[in-house]
């Protein structure tokens, strides 16, 4: 009986350490793992800033060539535009580098400083536009100048691009590796905590709960927007697939009105990102009250939202459109904000009327929502067709 005791208590010891070492060598790679992910996060982020301004200046570019062609104001749209989200980019750029890669803290000094280069040239162009001197922008756009800032700063961008890529693969080995030698210590420490009396088996129950409460966090964190909680464009492209599909066995329509807030540059350039934020979910709430418990509300990412309405007409969609619009040009979003401070431009698509597939129906209510911007803002367009506007009256942004 002494030596069966003994054995027990042996067996129950080294099962106890066995499980206190599995659970430290566990803990330890899930540290790992989430140190990485981290990382990846943060290199993303600073990926994502580099491309788009590399896009505000394409855009700047674009307006500018149209202005000089045409010589209409509406060209020089897309170039405000650009120049103020290149000035947030910048911005955004120079505090994710100081915290992701302070070694590269030199490159937002670089771009900055070679984008004002860029932006200077193209005022320069559309000064002697507005002077009449359209030979002399002319020439100025054929002369090399613009061409090798151009070329310097793409230069700039995709080699920083391309070491970021780099180190993304690294990034993601890392992940797997952690994550193999996570699952065997896993396993390890199961088959240890099995072999002891109750208590032992309590634990296993009690981190089995643990890591499944955690992997349903990540998986709701994967598809959802983690400021306003509303599904993400992964989680968009998934459910419409699932809507058009049912919808063309059914023969019902699927409805999109994509919609991109007028005003929230400003609110975000003048009061800081803590009140675009606020005014984010604000305009996110009039969203959610408006609709159907069968509608489907994302956010795409910045100020752009798209609502999926299936079994609706075009004439429902544009009512709704019109309901939206006019409850944000009478509605305040906070503070000291007047009313109509923020606005929405709409462009409504439907399935399978003007798209046979998601992404079709999202780009031709995307294409439709720029419409509504050209024509003024505030007001909704219908893609492919003549949509009826907005009031005339409506506060333009």
């Amino acid at each position: 009986m002494y030596r069966a005791r003994r054995s027990a208590i042996v067996a129950i010891a080294l099962s106890v350490v066995l499980t206190i070492v599995g659970c430290f060598l566990f803990l330890r790679e899930v540290g790992s793992l989430l140190k990485l992910e981290d990382k990846q996060q943060k290199t993303q982020l600073v990926m994502r800033n580099l491309r788009s301004c590399m896009q505000d200046l394409q855009d700047m570019e674009t307006g500018q060539r149209g202005y000089l062609l045409t010589g209409r104001d509406l060209y020089l749209i897309p170039f405000h535009r650009g120049s103020a989200m290149l000035s947030d980019n910048l911005n955004e750029l120079r505090y994710r580098i100081d915290v992701a890669y302070p070694e590269d803290k030199i490159l937002p000094i670089q771009l900055a400083a070679l984008a004002r280069e860029k932006k200077n040239e193209l005022l320069r162009t559309i000064r002697l536009r507005e002077e009449g001197r359209l030979k002399r922008a002319i020439a100025l756009v054929n002369s090399d100048e613009g061409k090798d800032l151009m070329d310097q700063i793409r230069t700039l961008i995709n080699g920083h691009v391309d070491k970021y890529t780099s180190e993304m693969t690294r990034i993601k080995a890392g992940i797997e590796e952690h994550l193999d030698v996570a699952r065997t210590l896993f396993i390890f420490w199961i088959c240890a905590i099995g072999t002891l009396i109750a208590s032992a088996l309590w634990n296993v129950q009690n981190s089995h709960r643990l890591l499944k409460a955690a992997s349903d966090q990540l998986a709701v964190q994967a598809m959802h927007d983690p400021l306003t909680g509303l599904p993400n464009r992964r989680y968009l492209n998934d459910w419409l697939d699932r809507a058009i599909a049912r919808g063309a066995r059914l023969q019902e329509p699927v409805g999109a009105l994509y919609i991109d807030l007028d005003g929230f540059s400003s609110i975000n350039n003048r009061l800081g990102h803590e009140a675009g934020d606020r005014a984010l979910l604000w305009a996110c709430e009039l969203f959610r009250k408006n609709l159907r418990d069968a509608d489907f509300l994302a956010r795409l990412g910045g100020d752009e939202f798209l609502i999926i309405a299936c079994d609706q007409d075009i004439g429902q969609l544009t009512q709704l459109a019109q309901r939206l619009i006019d409850m944000m040009q009478a509605s305040a979003p906070f503070g000291q904000l007047p009313a109509g401070v923020l606005g929405a431009s709409i462009g409504i698509a439907l399935a399978p009327d003007h798209a046979a597939s998601a992404d079709e129906l999202i780009r031709q209510a995307d294409a439709a929502m720029y419409a509504a911007k050209k024509a003024g803002k505030r007001r909704y367009r219908v893609a492919s067709t003549t949509a009826e506007t907005a009031p005339e009256t409506a506060v333009q942004s």
